[in-house]
């Protein structure tokens, strides 16, 4: 048997000339031999202008000019399919190329095609045993601060850590081929609804060192598709939930618990679901099933994506209802003697409907009459075939009944049928279409008094027009008969020709699937992408409100002019502790006079109850005198030391000042400072690129919007400018007239504003570049990547296109 041919053979074993010989090109001898040259002829015989190739030197190739593509043999035939007798529209050019090419070598090919699918790796199964776990302990620090990590970045405090502690871990897990690297990231565990085994893992990497967040996805061989994390900070079951919570992540729904569940008692009982990413059908369907009578909270992301979630679970619940029976109360009975709940026929026949039971006794007749036929050999093998068929089609008949009598394949139940009655023939305009024209008073009245009895609350009518009563002594309602003794029985109306008419009732329904399960969808009110994003916008206020306070003034000013009277004020701390003392220097006075009110009152009593004890008391006061007068003198030499301490610090101040004032003159020192710190070179950066900002905000106005959407520099650049003017204002506080900065103080200075304005010149250059290149087409293609499909043709003219702008800039802007 011959090897089939490959590429390669073909390249090496066909000349390009035999290729474009059999495309119809005829060898143009006018050229010369040396760079053969093929063109086509057409009907009149002349050359047909244009359509020219060229064979290169080595014979393998050709090339159409003015292009520059040279084309091989099996790339030729690809690119021009439509030159070759094999070709057929629509067909697969690969397998062209083996026709064409076995042909032009004279071998014979499998016409057959076959696709040949390659082998796909399957993945190893998801198991637990190949991950370590630590888990979340509530009174251990040291293991608090191994979640905290992950946790603190998305502002998710520890009491909601705890109330989540039995649903996430930290797994780590060994690298493979790499014996020394294991990796840990925080764990969501998954489980499908309705069983407890761990089928897989939703991973969240540790944030990055500029504040993003770092790897996401779920663990390999994750049961992706039914498993989801499923979380209830009180341990309700999903099955008796009455509020049941999607998130697209695990963080979303620890945030919105900390968002809401301090205001709401159901939320702490509620079950809180997170598929991991985009919910899956069979997500969908699982926890329905499991919780038909929760309501179901659409909490997925604000954006495209999260609406589409929410419509894809209406469009799953409505599958589910259309799959699910409709008990009617005529088929509760044969329902419930279901043996296997998922097998509509494994119930009792005899509990079935009248209707259904002859449906089911003709399929049961033929099928024993196919027993008697397979088993007693007298019968030939057609007649046995024919009955088969007969059985089958009687069975088919009846399941349908029953799935139309249950309503499966329907969103909703039958209406409720409130009861069957004989209607005569001329009131059936008036009951279909409420055309009464006709109809005498008599009859119009005994029409309406019929309908406001039975059908006070409305009706929809079914006229049964095979079911037909020509001489109907006693219809439902009709005109009375004058001769009619309704004492012995007989019908007080005329005999009339009647239908008969089934009335249902047009609010209630026989049965229906899931009649408790309700939907809500829910967003973040202030607009955020989701609920982690609110969160972390809240904290963030909240957070500055504490430092600012909630007029944006900052509420701790230590070593600042607070009143504005050139004095340096204590700071808070300083001011309470100054108030704590006043408060316990007034406690002291007001029990030491206690003390001496009671010592005095004591010592009254005491000279009158005993008059023997005056001397020694006389002898105690003269001890104190003594004591008094020698903390009087010690007082009046702290005064002496203080005045001599007072006229040393005059002293000092007058040093001080002539410092200050030298400080002040001597600007050699200053200048080689600043020029040694490049401050004024910063400074002369920040004004030219002030110059190229606004000649770029004139020339290309769209790069004020669309540099919003493709970074962060408006909010980077401002954080440098209000850096910058903090430290010159720290600065300035610290100056003054009596206060003056040392050498050392004023180069520490220096040196830091030559960093921070070389920051904030940096970032400004940066902001200019962006304002003056992107385009709001920019901000559209970055919008739409892996939402709209793009080629490479539609990705090569992207960056065409960015080139030439960047080429038009460099030349715009460097005048």
């Amino acid at each position: 048997m011959n090897m089939p041919l490959t590429y390669n053979d073909f390249r090496e074993r066909i000349d390009i000339q035999d290729v474009l010989r059999d495309a119809g090109y005829h060898l143009n001898r006018r050229d010369g031999l040396r760079w053969p040259s093929y063109v086509r002829v057409g009907s009149d015989g002349r050359r047909v202008s244009g359509d020219k190739f060229i064979v290169t030197a080595n014979g393998k190739g050709c090339f159409h000019p003015p292009e520059q593509k040279v084309y091989s043999v099996v790339s030729f035939i690809i690119h021009h399919p439509d030159l070759f007798q094999e070709y057929r529209p629509g067909m697969n050019t690969h397998h062209l190329v083996n026709l064409v090419c076995n042909r032009l070598l004279n071998q014979p090919i499998d016409r057959s095609m076959h696709n040949i699918i390659e082998h796909r790796r399957q993945a190893k199964p998801f198991s637990v045993k190949d991950y370590q776990f630590t888990y979340f302990q509530k009174l251990r620090a040291e293991n608090i601060r191994k979640f905290g990590q992950f946790f603190n970045s998305r502002m998710i405090k520890p009491y909601v850590q705890r109330a989540f502690s039995p649903y996430f871990m930290l797994s780590t897990k060994q690298v493979e081929n790499e014996k020394n690297i294991r990796r840990t990231n925080l764990a969501f565990p998954l489980t499908v609804p309705g069983g407890k085994d761990i089928v897989g893992l939703e991973e969240r990497g540790r944030p990055r060192l500029d504040g993003s967040s770092g790897y996401k996805g779920k663990a390999l061989g994750s049961n992706a598709s039914e498993g989801l994390w499923i979380a209830s900070p009180k341990g309700t079951e999903l099955k008796d939930a009455r509020h049941v919570l999607w998130f697209e992540s695990a963080y979303d729904a620890m945030a919105y618990y900390q968002l809401h569940a301090w205001k709401n008692e159901e939320l702490r009982r509620a079950v809180y679901l997170s598929t991991g990413g985009n919910p899956t059908v069979m997500q969908f369907r699982g926890v329905i099933r499991e919780a038909p009578e929760a309501c179901h909270h659409l909490c997925f992301d604000n954006d495209m994506a999260g609406r589409q979630f929410a419509e894809n679970f209406h469009t799953e619940l409505r599958h589910v209802r259309e799959g699910l029976p409709k008990v009617g109360e005529d088929m509760k009975d044969y329902m419930a003697s279901l043996r296997n709940p998922d097998d509509l026929l494994s119930g009792d026949e005899y509990r079935l409907p009248k209707d259904l039971q002859d449906a089911y006794g003709q399929y049961e007749n033929e099928a024993d009459e196919l027993y008697s036929m397979k088993t007693s050999g007298l019968c030939p093998d057609f007649e046995i075939e024919e009955q088969t068929r007969k059985a089958m089609r009687l069975h088919e008949e009846y399941y349908k009944k029953l799935t139309d009598k249950l309503c499966i394949g329907q969103e909703q139940g039958r209406l409720k049928e409130i009861g069957t009655y004989d209607i005569p023939d001329w009131a059936i305009p008036a009951l279909e279409n409420g055309d009464y024209e006709g109809l005498t008073e008599e009859e119009t009245d005994a029409l309406n008094h019929f309908i406001d009895k039975h059908f006070p609350k409305g009706f929809i009518s079914d006229v049964k027009w095979d079911d037909i009563n020509e001489f109907n002594t006693r219809p439902a309602f009709g005109t009375h008969d004058p001769h009619a003794l309704p004492d012995r029985g007989e019908s007080p109306y005329q005999a009339v020709k009647t239908y008969a008419v089934r009335f249902f009732d047009p609010q209630r329904r026989d049965g229906e699937a899931l009649p408790k399960l309700t939907v809500v969808r829910e967003v973040p009110p202030d607009g955020s992408k989701d609920w982690n994003d609110m969160l972390f916008q809240k904290e963030m206020e909240r957070i500055k409100t504490e430092i600012l306070g909630p007029d944006g003034e900052k509420k701790i000013a230590s070593g600042i002019d607070l009143d504005g009277d050139g004095e340096v004020e204590l700071n808070e701390s300083d001011e309470k502790k100054q108030a704590g003392r006043q408060r316990i220097g007034y406690t002291s006075i007001l029990i030491l006079l206690m003390l001496l009110n009671f010592t005095v009152r004591s010592h009254a009593q005491a000279v009158t109850a005993n008059p023997g004890e005056h001397t020694i008391l006389a002898a105690g006061n003269s001890l104190i005198n003594e004591t008094v007068g020698k903390e009087a003198d010690a007082q009046r030499g702290t005064a002496i030391l203080q005045s001599t301490m007072a006229a040393e610090f005059t002293t000092m101040k007058g040093w001080e000042k002539k410092y200050n004032s030298y400080l002040k003159t001597a600007n050699g020192y200053a200048s080689a400072l600043k020029a040694a710190t490049h401050i004024y070179d910063d400074g002369l950066r920040i004004l030219i690129t002030l110059d190229k900002l606004r000649r770029a905000v004139n020339n290309n106005p769209q790069g004020i919007a669309a540099t919003v959407s493709m970074n962060n520099l408006y909010i980077e650049t401002t954080t440098e400018m209000v850096s910058v003017f903090t430290l010159l204002k720290d600065a300035v506080a610290k100056g003054g007239e009596s206060n003056m900065l040392t050498g050392a103080e004023r180069s520490k200075t220096l040196w830091e504003l030559e960093d921070r304005l070389s920051s904030f010149s940096h970032k400004l250059r940066q902001l200019y570049l962006s304002i003056r290149h992107y385009r709001m087409a920019d901000v559209w293609n970055r919008a739409t990547a892996g939402m709209i499909e793009r080629d490479r043709r539609d990705v090569a003219l992207q960056s065409l296109s960015h080139w030439k702008r960047y080429a038009k800039e460099v030349s715009l802007y460097s005048k």
